[in-house]
């Protein structure tokens, strides 16, 4: 429906200004840079903490061969591979509905290669 379309759209919209917004102060390497362009990137997932779904926001240029995120728990067992079909900015949705609360780690990774690893909570109500 429309509604629901608005309201991935508006979550999408409030992770890009939350990027943008982290690139005002000092930059710790982990967010996007502007001109950074042909650079595979891995940024914050949205929200976090999560209770329910997070939308992970990547780039991964055009040239790469093959990309996916994949979701660990802490003892670094791996529960999800998403694969990424969409290359350049693009973003996927994990749901955390299956997940007990805690700390969960997402990685990028880009022609087999690990781009960047970030860190997930999840809090079940």
């Amino acid at each position: 429906s429309v509604l629901s379309q608005m309201s991935v759209l508006s979550t999408q919209f409030e992770g890009i200004k939350e990027c943008c917004n982290s690139n005002s102060g000092s930059n710790n390497g982990n967010d996007f840079v502007p001109g950074q362009i042909g650079v595979s990137q891995l940024f914050s997932a949205v929200p976090n903490p999560t209770s329910g779904s997070s939308v992970i926001y990547y780039y991964v240029p055009q040239t790469a061969k093959i990309a996916k995120i994949q979701l660990a728990g802490a003892n670094g067992v791996t529960l999800q591979t998403i694969p990424l079909n969409q290359l350049g900015y693009s973003s996927t949705t994990i749901s955390s509905a299956t997940l007990a609360s805690g700390i969960y780690y997402y990685s990028l990774i880009v022609d087999d290669q690990v781009i960047s690893t970030k860190k997930l909570s999840v809090v079940t109500k």
